[in-house]
């Protein structure tokens, strides 16, 4: 079953890390890999059925799920056709459903089943990160996914590959920040230098800001709880060294990226406000959109299932600039509201975790988790964390299956 879990997870999302065309998962008109994930995830329902008591363990979960069903009642009564419905349904909007029944098999599984599975995800991350990065040092490629841009600076050729860029990385980079806690072992923070030059790559602003924050918020945590965590503050110097190492081989393999990146950030570094970068002014104008939209019609339930824009126009519901305008849209207040209860949640168990577990693991575990989610809201904007929930919520929801059983991410 754990083949199962990669396929919908990892495999079909990624379009098999990127190394087939996304048209040779399309069939006709209907099917592409998402129904794909939905068919495949059908498989999990007996394992549902078994847990039928689940929704006790992942209640905020569960009304999640219950407000999308109640959702495509609300569309279908709103006049919008089920294959309306269907469509705009794939751009993420299920995948908590998805969530919930890989979850279902989740509390089922062994401990070695699930390590396992983080084990797989980790592999087959550290392989496609590495051919990314080989992509942008050599031009040398293996994949099969198109390229989202491409810019000429300083002569040479600069490519924005955000098809090609494993979805994994931020756990790779999570669990090497683990095990160096475990062991105390810098060769993990040696590590480090591949995801976190793999995201600098990507030339993403927000989610390097998002790192930026991350690990800001790990030290202050690790300065707070120093004796609980037996990790003096001074040891976490190398993480700081390793930072700009990782920031002086991108400027010296990768000159032309390092160029592009930095007139990228001038704007918001000449006026020290993020609205000066063009791309999140066009997101902040989406979600104004999106409000204008709902508060016009039904701002608590939104404007349902159901496209935004005539064909060729950017659409709200299917764009993926901002997951806080196509659920605000679609979802209205209330969906926004409902999906943000198991980030809630998540944030709520590991502070408590970090408070008050006498598990070390567990601490830090919980203090690495918790500094990832709250670096993602600062990220608001951008992040797809409340919109695909098999992005990021489902892995920690199965970190916290492991940490109930206090058992070792590295067995």
């Amino acid at each position: 079953m754990i083949y199962i879990i990669l396929l919908i997870a990892l495999l079909l999302p990624s379009y098999f890390l990127g190394l087939i065309k996304p048209e040779s998962l399309r069939i006709g008109g209907s099917i592409d890999n998402h129904v794909m994930i939905i068919g495949f995830s059908l498989i999990l329902i007996p394992y549902l059925i078994k847990n039928i008591n689940i929704h006790k363990k992942i209640k905020y979960l569960f009304v999640v799920v219950l407000f999308i069903l109640f959702q495509v009642l609300y569309s279908l009564y709103m006049g919008i056709n089920f294959n309306e419905i269907g469509t705009t349904l794939r751009y993420d909007y299920y995948t908590p459903i998805i969530a919930t029944l890989v979850l279902a098999w989740a509390y089922s599984a062994s401990d070695k089943e699930l390590v396992n599975l983080f084990r797989y995800i980790l592999v087959l991350t550290v392989v496609q990160l590495f051919f990314f990065i080989v992509f942008h040092l050599t031009g040398f490629n293996i994949f099969q996914v198109p390229i989202h841009s491409e810019y000429i600076v300083g002569g040479k050729e600069v490519a924005r590959y955000n098809l090609a860029f494993p979805r994994f990385t931020w756990l790779l980079a999570l669990f090497l920040l683990y095990k160096f806690f475990k062991t105390k072992s810098n060769k993990y923070i040696l590590f480090m230098i591949f995801p976190l030059l793999g995201e600098i790559l990507t030339s993403h602003r927000s989610s390097i800001i998002a790192w930026v924050v991350f690990f800001f918020i790990v030290y202050c945590f690790t300065f707070i709880y120093n004796r609980k965590l037996k990790v003096n503050f001074v040891k976490l110097v190398p993480i700081f060294l390793i930072l700009l190492i990782s920031i002086g081989i991108y400027f010296f393999l990768f000159p032309e990226y390092f160029v592009f990146l930095s007139d990228r950030f001038a704007p918001i570094l000449a006026n020290l406000d993020p609205n000066s970068a063009y791309n999140f002014q066009f997101r902040i104008d989406l979600i104004n959109r999106a409000y204008d939209n709902i508060i016009n019609s039904n701002i608590l339930f939104g404007m349902g299932y159901q496209r935004a824009a005539t064909y060729g126009q950017y659409d709200l519901a299917f764009g993926r600039d901002t997951g806080l305008a196509a659920v605000l849209y679609t979802e209205g207040m209330v969906g926004l509201f409902v999906r943000f209860l198991p980030i809630i949640y998540l944030i709520k168990i590991n502070y408590k975790d970090i408070k008050i577990s006498l598990n070390y693991e567990n601490r830090v575990i919980s203090i690495l988790s918790l500094a990832f989610i709250l670096s993602q809201l600062v990220n608001i904007v951008q992040t797809q964390m409340f919109r695909n929930y098999m992005l990021y919520i489902f892995v920690f929801f199965i970190i916290e299956i492991l940490k109930q059983r206090n058992i070792s991410n590295d067995r």
